[in-house]
């Protein structure tokens, strides 16, 4: 029995139209009723990125957290939103509908 891969890009017609290191993804970091979250996109070739809570940047653009000296609560459809947004931000990316101009980055974060 075939259980896939964890990349939901498996079909034909919806592999990224970009190149492969550029794929992006979304991450989740934590549990909706937990003290800190963090969901994220993030390009595989981000493996900083992935590792780490934080470092956004260019190859990893922050959806939405709750974490450090402020932590708070988010109801549960929110969160699903959210993740929604999530993917469909990376289903845009991966595709080539958008691109991210290096100009919209709080170049003031840290960047890997």
């Amino acid at each position: 029995m075939d259980m896939g891969t964890d990349n939901e890009n498996t079909a034909d017609s919806d592999r990224p139209a970009v190149p492969s290191s550029e794929i992006w993804e979304v991450q989740v970091k934590g549990e909706k009723l937990s003290k800190s979250w963090e969901i994220s996109v993030v390009r595989i070739d981000n493996e900083h990125g992935h590792a780490s809570w934080g470092w956004f940047g260019e190859t990893k653009l922050l959806v939405s957290h709750s974490g450090g000296p402020c932590r708070w609560p988010i109801v549960g459809f929110v969160w699903d939103e959210q993740i929604r947004i999530a993917h469909e931000l990376c289903a845009k990316l991966n595709s080539g509908d958008i691109s991210l101009p290096t100009t919209e980055v709080n170049h003031g974060a840290k960047n890997q």
